[in-house]
Order: structure tokens, then C-alpha cells, then sequence
């Protein structure tokens, strides 16, 4: 298996997803609340990045 090769990075990515999507699958509150935080910190950067840039004239 090389280290730095996207084969063997895919390769370890599918190895594993089923146990991730398990466990997702498993404490879907806590997955539910982590995307929803995510979310909401995405949508408040922006808006304030948005409302704190000068606008050109």
C-alpha cells in the first residue's frame, strides 16, 4: 500500500465507511445537532463577513 496514492487513500476511505456510517447511524441526535451547529457557524461567518466588508463606490 502506497502512502501518498489516491488508490490506497480511496481504498482506506471504503474500508472504513461502513463503520462510519454506522455509527452515524447510531446517535443521530448528536449527529443531527453537530450538522446543525456546523450550519449555523457557516451561515454566521458568512453573514458577518458579508456585513463587515465595506461595499466599493
Amino acid at each position: 500500500m502506497r502512502i501518498g496514492g489516491s488508490r490506497a487513500t480511496l481504498r482506506v476511505v471504503l474500508k472504513f465507511l461502513p463503520f462510519v456510517l454506522r455509527h452515524l447511524r447510531r446517535n443521530t441526535i448528536r449527529t443531527a445537532s453537530t450538522v446543525a451547529a456546523m450550519a449555523l457557524c457557516v451561515l454566521l461567518f458568512y453573514t458577518l463577513q458579508s456585513a463587515l466588508t465595506p461595499s466599493p463606490s
